[in-house]
Order: structure tokens, then C-alpha cells, then sequence
């Protein structure tokens, strides 16, 4: 990883550095919404990703130290390297919870997201 960009630019960006949540409220938070760009990653072949929020809720934190050492986002993805905390809706959180798979149903998709991938290799290669 070469570099954390927080300022991404684009119809749905925000400068995740610049909002700060204060107290029991989060007063100052900044509301995102499901497609709003948190960051985008540069990696060393200069391939970018725009890492968007995924749920309509409030940033509570960004992760600062990925502006000066971004390779904790590969080498530490679980603690140190996570991009942003966001605290999603009362709403938004009874839809996700209503999208969550048994281990069953989750190996079952994988299993079909790698078969199509492989035929798709396969496919391509011919």
C-alpha cells in the first residue's frame, strides 16, 4: 500500500479527518450514507479503490495513523489498520441484521462466487 488518500475527491466523498464526534450526543459527527467515498487506496502499482461506507449512519472515528503509515491497512486489517468507525441507524442496523447468512448459507454463496470466478477464468483464457 502506498497511500491512504482521506481526501478523496467525487460526488459522494467527505474528509474524514476533518469531522470530529464530541460527546454522548456525537455532536460535530459527520452523517454518511451507504455510497459516500471514506478514502481511497493507492497501492504500489498506482491501482486505486474507493473505500465507501456501506450504511447510512454517523463517522464516530477515522483512523489517522493510516495517513502516515498505510501499510497497516494490509498488515494489521483486524486492529490498527481499520479505516473508520461508523455507528449505522437504529434502521439501518434491523435492515443489516435481516441481510445476515447462516454458515451454511455463507458457505454456500462463496462456493458459487468461486465457481463462477473460475469459469470466468476459464472463459477468458480460451
Amino acid at each position: 500500500m502506498e497511500r491512504v488518500n482521506f481526501d478523496a475527491q467525487g460526488e459522494h466523498s467527505v474528509d474524514l479527518l476533518k469531522s470530529k464526534a464530541i460527546g454522548k450526543k456525537k455532536k460535530g459527527a459527520t452523517k454518511v450514507r451507504p455510497q459516500m467515498v471514506l478514502c481511497e487506496l493507492i497501492c504500489t502499482n498506482k491501482e486505486t479503490f474507493e473505500i465507501r461506507s456501506g450504511v447510512k449512519g454517523i463517522l464516530l472515528e477515522a483512523n489517522e495513523q493510516l495517513a502516515s503509515n498505510p501499510s497497516l491497512i494490509t498488515a494489521q486489517p483486524m486492529t490498527d489498520g481499520f479505516v473508520a468507525i461508523v455507528q449505522p441507524k437504529a434502521d439501518e442496523i434491523r435492515r443489516i441484521r435481516k441481510e445476515f447468512k447462516t454458515k451454511a448459507q455463507y458457505a454456500k454463496l462463496r462456493q458459487g462466487v468461486a465457481k463462477k470466478h473460475v469459469q470466468e477464468l476459464f472463459a477468458s483464457s480460451s
